[in-house]
């Protein structure tokens, strides 16, 4: 299944927005998706950190302190 012109033009303007929106989300089926998406959005120079139930808060309070000054 392909996207329509449409979906495909919509789509590339959303790409080009600024990210500047505030903190996010995003629900991934699995525990190793998790780490890729982060790292996906670290690489492009996005502050992400990768949460699971395997994740400690010990760990991850720190983070998002530090990162979203909260």
């Amino acid at each position: 299944m392909s996207d329509s012109p449409m979906e495909q033009e919509e789509r590339l303007k959303l790409q080009q927005e600024p990210l500047d929106h505030g903190p996010t989300i995003v629900y991934v089926p699995t525990r190793k998706e998790t780490l890729t998406i982060a790292k996906f959005l670290f690489d492009f120079g996005i502050k992400a950190a990768a949460y699971n139930a395997k994740v400690s808060f010990c760990i991850i309070i720190p983070f998002l302190i530090d990162v979203f000054s909260i």
